[in-house]
């Protein structure tokens, strides 16, 4: 990226514990604007709820999640489940989503499609979408409020090579634009096109902290 990244939050000791179950332990991170950072690990090591934590959808156990000025910004958070609505169309999705945060629906609906591809199915309901088009919606209304910080879960998942292509383009002008962009993905060609950072967890521990220039020396 071009512009210098800033601080814009960090964790400390961040931990989460679910009965007998320690998922994340002491997870201390720190993340910056204009960067996208990958998250790794295998099924289980705690990518999950990491970014659950971080979206304010879940508390932690014990630990911080400090934010520069004191204030949490605007999220955007896209996981596994699809958050979208399942009486609504995908235009109905969108025009919801928009009017949470004042912005016009027929221009969110044009920029989602602009971006997304949804064009083809506005008047067709959630439960007649396929996964990779449930995602594509979801990843819309995730961003269209333009974000500070992204929150991604797998967001390739069910992704066509187009779709994939297009969300790249997506998410790397978004980081142009000062974006912090964190997300989890268990496809390493994918990450490597995308990462400016790299976080490896291992039974919730992070194992491993990096940036492109230093992966694989």
């Amino acid at each position: 990226m071009n512009a210098t990244p800033s601080l814009l939050f960090k964790t400390c000791n961040l931990t989460k514990i679910y009965g007998l179950h320690r998922i994340l332990v002491d997870v201390s991170i720190d993340c910056y604007s204009h960067q996208i950072s990958i998250i790794q690990g295998k099924n289980g090591a705690g990518k999950t709820t990491l970014l659950r934590l971080l979206a304010g959808l879940i508390k932690p156990t014990r630990g911080n999640i400090l934010w520069v000025g004191g204030e949490r910004p605007q999220i955007g958070w896209a996981g596994h489940e699809c958050s979208c609505y399942e009486s609504l169309s995908a235009k109905e999705n969108i025009a919801f989503s928009a009017s949470l945060y004042g912005i016009n629906p027929e221009k969110a609906w044009a920029w989602a499609c602009d971006w997304f591809g949804l064009s083809l199915l506005e008047q067709r309901p959630l439960s007649s979408l396929s996964f990779g088009q449930k995602q594509r919606l979801a990843l819309a209304r995730a961003t269209l409020h333009r974000p500070l910080i992204l929150l991604l879960d797998e967001p390739i998942g069910g992704l066509d090579r187009h779709s994939c292509a297009r969300l790249e383009q997506f998410l790397k002008k978004q980081a142009a634009a000062g974006v912090c962009v964190l997300l989890s993905t268990h496809d390493t060609c994918f990450a490597a096109r995308m990462g400016d950072r790299f976080l490896v967890l291992e039974k919730g521990k992070v194992v491993q902290k990096a940036y492109q220039s230093e992966v694989g020396q």
